[in-house]
């Protein structure tokens, strides 16, 4: 036998079952996970959690100075691909209340747009927050 090879799927399968754990449904193959085969594995890196809090961090102050919903706005607009009408009925708002609160997270995060690489970066911190906040709830 190859234990190599056995080796990488036993790495595959621990990832696929965090992630599992993670979204709290029943099991997929490590091939059906996307971008977590690389998230998962970086939670314990700081690396991590100095780049998602950096964002995060902003969009949570303006929160709690303001009263407001940012961050749940931004987990529904990423979780809906950045869908306006998708993330508005997620949360049961106007979608002009949405396109108002994502100009704000713009504001807030110092982006002028959601394109490219900015919205990759918004997504990846979103993600790896989730992530924290599951597994640090959960150890």
């Amino acid at each position: 036998t190859n234990h190599g090879f056995i080796g990488k799927l036993l790495y595959e399968s621990e990832i696929a079952l965090n992630y599992n754990m993670y979204i709290d449904k029943s099991v997929l193959c490590f091939d059906d996970i996307g971008i977590y085969q690389i998230l998962i594995p970086m939670l314990n890196q700081p690396i991590q959690s100095f780049f998602y809090k950096e964002i995060i961090d902003k969009i949570i102050t303006y929160d709690a100075q303001n009263n407001s919903e940012l961050l749940a706005t931004a987990i529904a607009y990423i979780h809906s691909d950045a869908n306006i009408k998708l993330t508005s009925s997620i949360l049961f708002q106007h979608e002009n209340t949405i396109r108002f609160r994502i100009r704000k997270l713009k504001e807030v995060i110092g982006y002028n747009s959601f394109a490219g690489e900015k919205y990759e970066r918004l997504s990846l911190a979103i993600r790896l927050y989730e992530l924290n906040q599951k597994f640090s709830t959960n150890q």
